[in-house]
């Protein structure tokens, strides 16, 4: 069995640059957030460099704490908590976390279930929570687990969330790393800062104009880039103001007898979603494009694009594998931004 978790900056979307072009030089930061590399990016020559660095600090502070809020691994957190009173009672949590309900709701209800935080204690079974070694587990528990598993089963009202099914627990993983990173652009702009990029892992967030560039050119990473030893495979350019993200099959994986299983579960079957390899969304704030990108990675390229063209300011590209080969759909609105390598 062979696992790979990749923490990389520009997981699955990096910062493009034509080799014979200059780019210009942003101020910017690093750090080790959410599981991955977090990167702060700032383009605005009307702050010096020791007037940026406290903004910096608030910028990083605030992901910090917001991972905290929504963390699995620590007991104490607001997850945790809600897990803990599972089946038994309401528990009381915060404007930010209760505020995230109404909007994972919808996005459940939209995605017709693709997209679940209701999905933690089945990828505590595959082992994808970081608490155990990845592995397929035996058909029987996955049905099983399933049990716990719909938002149908989430009630919340007046800052309470209960689940109502013992054994269930949340995940966030496929919204909070955007959401914290518009919490993060937040900061910035409220300090004044006209442009830059924060990016954590394949979530992104561009905002104002990069100066002396008309568009933003953003590459998409190749979904097999280990295997063919070419990092991009196209890129998209784009004006400022707007989140992206992406979820591949290569983000978290392991190989059991020549397959390969990923961290994407599909909330219906239990088992890895089937049919793309990578999905990337570009809409109105990060935290749309995380979970999006989720939901039309577990529908597959005929249904997932289907939802992308239904959804208002929002674009999407698919791969997918067609007779061993990779292959993409783009939607309408970004035939003309996407650029391919292949």
């Amino acid at each position: 069995m062979k696992y790979r978790k990749i923490g990389i900056l520009f997981l699955c979307i990096l910062l493009f640059e034509c080799k014979h072009r200059t780019p210009s030089i942003p101020k910017e930061r690093t750090g080790f957030l959410m599981d991955t590399v977090v990167r702060v990016s700032v383009w605005d020559d009307s702050f010096k460099e020791s007037e940026i660095h406290p903004i910096l600090d608030r910028c990083f502070g605030k992901m910090a704490e917001l991972e905290q809020t929504f963390s699995t691994h620590i007991d104490t957190s607001e997850v945790s908590r809600i897990a803990q009173s599972a089946g038994k009672n309401p528990v009381f949590v915060s404007k930010t976390v209760f505020d995230l309900f109404p909007v994972v709701h919808d996005i459940w209800q939209i995605s017709g279930g693709a997209f679940d935080v209701t999905v933690g204690s089945l990828k505590k079974l595959w082992g994808f929570d970081d608490h155990t070694s990845p592995h397929v587990p035996c058909a029987d528990s996955i049905v099983q687990c399933l049990e716990t598993v719909g938002f149908n089963k989430v009630k919340y009202a007046q800052s309470q969330v209960y689940l109502s099914q013992p054994g269930m627990e949340l995940d966030f993983g496929g919204i909070a790393k955007g959401y914290i990173v518009d919490q993060a652009v937040k900061v910035l702009r409220d300090a004044g800062v006209k442009a830059g990029i924060v990016e954590a892992g394949g979530d992104l967030f561009i905002f104002g104009k990069r100066p002396g560039k008309k568009y933003w050119r953003i590459g998409v990473r190749h979904p097999r880039y280990h295997e063919v030893k070419k990092e991009v495979i196209g890129f998209i350019e784009t004006k400022g103001d707007v989140g992206i993200a992406t979820s591949g099959d290569y983000e978290r994986y392991f190989i059991h007898q020549g397959k390969r299983y990923h961290h994407i579960l599909d909330p219906k079957t239990g088992y890895p979603a089937s049919g793309s390899i990578s999905v990337t969304i570009l809409t109105k704030d990060a935290m749309h494009a995380d979970a999006w990108a989720t939901a039309v990675f577990v529908l597959g390229p005929e249904k997932g694009m289907q939802l992308i063209e239904q959804l208002p300011e929002t674009e999407g590209l698919i791969f997918y594998l067609q007779n061993g080969k990779i292959v993409y759909r783009v939607s309408r609105g970004l035939r003309k931004a996407y650029h391919s390598l292949e």
